[in-house]
């Protein structure tokens, strides 16, 4: 019998995947659909953090007009400043209820 010693951060991101995924199964049930959404935008004035939030407010103002029977659930908001270009690139994550 051989036993593997897991990281204890390996152990927490299982356990937070297996969550999350059980989440997202409640959400498709009830009716949700999930959108995911990407957009780039030009960085404004060289302000990195006021660019990242009007990419995801952008977004979220999209997917809050396809949700017409109940509120959107956000599952995820990410951002990125693309290497090549003054671009920033977000990703948004979330169920619409049509």
């Amino acid at each position: 019998m051989q036993l593997k010693v897991l990281p204890e951060n390996g152990l927490k991101d299982s356990i937070h995947e297996t969550k999350e995924a059980y989440n997202e199964y409640k959400l498709r049930k009830k009716g949700g659909k999930r959108r995911d959404l990407t957009k780039q935008i030009t960085m404004i004035d060289g302000n990195r953090q006021q660019t990242e939030q009007v990419c995801l407010s952008e977004l979220r103002q999209q997917v809050e007009t396809e949700s017409l029977t109940k509120p959107v659930v956000e599952i995820s908001a990410k951002t990125s400043q693309l290497q090549s270009e003054n671009l920033i690139e977000c990703n948004l994550v979330a169920y619409v209820w049509p």
